[in-house]
Parts: C-alpha cells; structure tokens; sequence
C-alpha cells in the first residue's frame, strides 16, 4: 500500500535479499529529481535492522515511486535510463522536454496512466518488452531485442524509428500518428523490415503530414481527412493485410512503390 512521505524527513527502506543473490553496483548519494538516497545499510541477522554500511553494492530491487498527491509534473533534465519500470501515475505529467527516456527493463518497463508532454524520445533497450499503450512525442524501438505492440490503441505524435537490430511483433491495436499539425517520419534501419500493425495517419481534423524515411511494412494502412502522407522519394510501403490493407485520401506516391503481399488483397 502507499506510504505518505513528508518532505524534509528520512525514511529508511527494507528489503529481504535471499542467499546474497540480488545486488548490483551503486554509489551514495543519489540522487533523483528533489528525493536524494543518502546511504545502503544491510545485515546478515535475520532479525536484525540495517546496520553495516555498503558504499559500492545495493542488496534487493526495491521498486519505488514518489508520487505527490493531488497529481504534479516532472521535468526530465536530461537523458534518463531506468533499467526496471518507470511509473506515471494518474494525474501526474512527465514533462520531457526534448530529452530520452531509455527503457532497458524486459516485461512492461513503462507503466503511464499518466502522461508524457515536450518533444522527447521514449526508446525501448532491454532485451524482450512490450510497448505500453499510450501517447509518445517521438517513439524508437531497439536495442537489439524483441519488441511486442499492444493489442490496444496507441498514438504517436512524433517520429518512430526502428533500429537496425531490433525485432518487433505487431499487436492488434491501431497506431495513429496525430494530434499535432506537423510533419513526422516513420523509419525502420532492419534489414528484413518489420510489420507495424495497423497503422493510422491524423486524427481526422489537425492537418498532420507523415513522410516515410524508409521502406516500411504494415498490415493496413489509414490516412484520415486533413492528413497527408508520402512515400517520400523511392521508399517501399509493404503490405500484409487482406482484403483492401489501404485507404487513403492523401496520398503522395512520390516515385515510390506500394507492395502488397497478401494473396487475397485487392487495391
């Protein structure tokens, strides 16, 4: 259950490691935003509290979330890694600026019912994740590990790169590139590409405009009214879906090519 903290105190935090099996290397102080972690302490007792110092080892994976009540935001003040899972709790903004919070936990690293604002880059590092559903400025995908789509709706407002090692499982959900009137890319550095899912362009009023940076595969493809999207120069959309996998209204094929690959799919 939540604990409420009052600033100004000190609090001391207790976890059972079984065997010496759980500890990494740290150093004390740290600190994170306005909470500063003074010092480790651990025992051999079974009974006993905390009292020989550790300065280079942390014992246990306490999973802590400082979350003020009544809802606040929080700035990123620079590039940020957080290797088991960030949290965004309701009512709360992560203001990004233009800065990159890493994810290189495995399972589901980023937990937001919350949400982000800025123009920052959320990438997915670890080994197997899955993207959580939810609205990102600029999204990158890798690492070189798995990374597994939500069954639910998503949106970018940004970019979304894949890197060159990485490997993504689509989901059932649909992406949608919108809200804001600007122009973005979609870029996939694999060799093999990846598919997306299903992929929608604009939310149907502001004016957004989506330029591929590479050949791109996905199953269906939308641009909505007031969008626009481009194959920008000779890039390849690759399509898996069946049946009719695009719809369209702006459309610039640029000197590019459509492929569909379904063996039912009609244009």
């Amino acid at each position: 259950s939540p604990v409420e903290l009052t600033a100004g105190q000190s609090y001391m935090v207790a976890v059972q490691a079984v065997n010496w099996a759980y500890y990494y290397p740290c150093s004390y102080p740290s600190t994170h935003g306005n909470i500063t972690i003074n010092s480790h302490f651990y025992t051999t007792a079974s009974s006993a509290m905390p009292s020989v110092a550790s300065t280079d080892y942390c014992f246990g994976f306490p999973d802590m979330s400082f979350v003020p009540s009544g809802g606040g935001t929080y700035t990123l003040a620079g590039t940020t890694t957080v290797s088991n899972v960030a949290t965004i709790s309701t009512g709360n903004t992560l203001a990004m600026n233009s800065q990159t919070l890493v994810l290189s936990g495995t399972g589901t690293p980023l937990v937001a019912s919350g949400s982000m604002s800025g123009t920052g880059t959320v990438q997915y590092t670890g080994s197997s994740a899955t993207v959580t559903a939810t609205t990102y400025k600029n999204l990158t995908l890798g690492g070189t590990g798995t990374y597994t789509l939500s069954n639910s709706n998503w949106k970018i407002d940004g970019n979304l790169t894949v890197t060159s090692g990485a490997t993504v499982t689509k989901g059932s959900g649909i992406v949608t590139f919108g809200d804001t009137a600007d122009t973005i890319t979609i870029t996939d550095n694999t060799a093999s590409k990846q598919d997306l899912g299903a992929v929608s362009v604009g939310n149907g009023s502001a004016p957004k405009s989506v330029l591929l940076g590479s050949n791109v595969k996905v199953t269906t493809f939308t641009v909505n009214t007031n969008a626009v999207a481009s194959l920008n120069g000779s890039n390849t959309l690759i399509l898996t879906g069946s049946g009719s996998p695009l719809t369209v209204g702006n459309f610039n094929t640029s000197t590019g090519t459509v492929q569909y690959t379904a063996a039912t799919a009609k244009t």
